[in-house]
C-alpha cells in the first residue's frame, strides 16, 4: 500500500491550536471592550436612553449569532483535530480498506467546516453592519460627552497616593489593598471611550483574521487528505 510516509505529507494538527486559542481570546476581548463602551457612552450622557440600549442590543445581538457560530464549528475542529492523531496510529495497524473509510469520514468533516469557516469569514462585514451604521454617532458622544467625569478626583478621594507606613513596623497598613482594589475598579467603572472603541474595532478585526486563517488551514488540510486518499489507490511497486 502507498501512503505518505513524510509528516509534510499527512493532515496535521499542529497549526490549529494556535489559531482557535487566538480566536478565542480575539471573541472575548471584543465581549469586553463592547460592555465597556456601552458604559463609557452611559458615564458620557449621565443616562442610558432607550434609543442607546436599542442599538448596543442590536450590535450584541448580531455579534452573539456569529460568537454561537463560531463556537459550534470550533468543537467541529477540535474533533478533527483528534482524528489526524487516530490516523496516524491507523496508518500503521489497520488495513487499506478501513484506512480509506477513515480518511473519507474526515474529507467530509473537514469540507464542512471549511464551508462554515468560509460562510463566517464573508459574513464578518454585515455581523459588523449594526455597530457601523451607530459608530460615528457613539464616536461623537464619546468624543465630546455630554456629562464629564473627572477620574483622577473619584480615585484619590478613595485612595491614598501612597500607602501608609507603621513608623515603628516599617509595613503598610491593612488598608493598602483595599484602596488598590478600589483604585483599579474606576477602570471598568469609567472605562476611556476612545480606547474601548479601539479595543473593540482591533478585537472584531482579529476575530476576521483568524477566521482567515482557520479557512486557509481548512483548505490546506482538505487537500492533503484527499491526496492521501489517492496515494491509498496507488499499486504497491
Amino acid at each position: 500500500m502507498s501512503f505518505p510516509k513524510n509528516n509534510h505529507d499527512v493532515p496535521s494538527n499542529t497549526d490549529l491550536g494556535p489559531v482557535l486559542a487566538g480566536l478565542n481570546a480575539s471573541i472575548e476581548h471584543a465581549m469586553v471592550s463592547l460592555y465597556s463602551m456601552e458604559v463609557a457612552t452611559i458615564n458620557a450622557n449621565g443616562e442610558n436612553p432607550p434609543h442607546q440600549v436599542k442599538r448596543f442590543t442590536e450590535i450584541r445581538h448580531a455579534l452573539k449569532e456569529q460568537w454561537e457560530a463560531i463556537l459550534g464549528l470550533l468543537r467541529k475542529c477540535h474533533s478533527f483535530g483528534a482524528d489526524v492523531g487516530l490516523l496516524r496510529t491507523a496508518v500503521a495497524n489497520e488495513s487499506k480498506e478501513d484506512i480509506r473509510e477513515f480518511l473519507e469520514e474526515m474529507v467530509s468533516k473537514c469540507d464542512q467546516c471549511l464551508t462554515e469557516a468560509k460562510a463566517l469569514e464573508q459574513g464578518h462585514s454585515g455581523v459588523l453592519s449594526a455597530y457601523e451604521k451607530h459608530k460615528n454617532d457613539l464616536k461623537g458622544q464619546l468624543d465630546h460627552p455630554k456629562v464629564v467625569v473627572d477620574v483622577v478626583s473619584l480615585r484619590n478621594a478613595y485612595t491614598d497616593t501612597e500607602p501608609h507606613r507603621d513608623p515603628l513596623k516599617g509595613s503598610s497598613n491593612q488598608h493598602g489593598g483595599e484602596h488598590e482594589l478600589v483604585a483599579d475598579s474606576f477602570k471598568s467603572l469609567y472605562p476611556n471611550g476612545k480606547e474601548v472603541i479601539s479595543d473593540f474595532e482591533t478585537s472584531t478585526h482579529g476575530v476576521y483574521q483568524r477566521l482567515q486563517a482557520l479557512r486557509r488551514f481548512l483548505e490546506t488540510q482538505s487537500k492533503i487528505c484527499n491526496q492521501c486518499l489517492s496515494e491509498l489507490d496507488k499499486p504497491t511497486l
